[in-house]
């Protein structure tokens, strides 16, 4: 394989239409929902029509949360997440039809408590 296939478009799993009109809570570091992949944008119409951020950037869980209305990803395991769920771009997910709700509980260190994951 040359460097320029390795570059095409990466199919790995056959489209799943019966997760259309399935919507997905994705629980964690958040969301880039600029990813093109995933729709680059939020809110109605948009591929992560929802979500919120529930401990806020600066949130290294020894601190108060301070919770905003943006879900984006400052860490990217979340949007790694939401790209092997439902990525439908340059990468294909195994449900390329759902839409995301993002919840990010982990600050931009990492850090998240029992608190926030199970009680917010």
């Amino acid at each position: 394989m040359g460097l320029a296939r390795s570059f095409q478009r990466v199919n790995i799993y056959p489209r799943l239409s019966v997760f259309e009109n399935v919507q997905v809570a994705l629980i964690d570091t958040g969301v880039d929902y600029e990813h093109s992949d995933l729709g680059a944008c939020f809110g109605e119409g948009c591929r992560v029509t929802s979500g919120y951020d529930l401990v806020g950037d600066r949130f290294d869980g020894s601190n108060t949360p301070l919770p905003d209305q943006d879900p984006d990803d400052c860490l990217g395991h979340g949007t790694h997440l939401a790209g092997i769920i439902g990525a439908d771009g340059r990468v294909t997910g195994v449900a390329p039809g759902v839409t995301f709700g993002a919840y990010r509980v982990f600050g931009c260190e990492g850090y998240a408590t029992a608190g926030t994951l199970c009680c917010r």
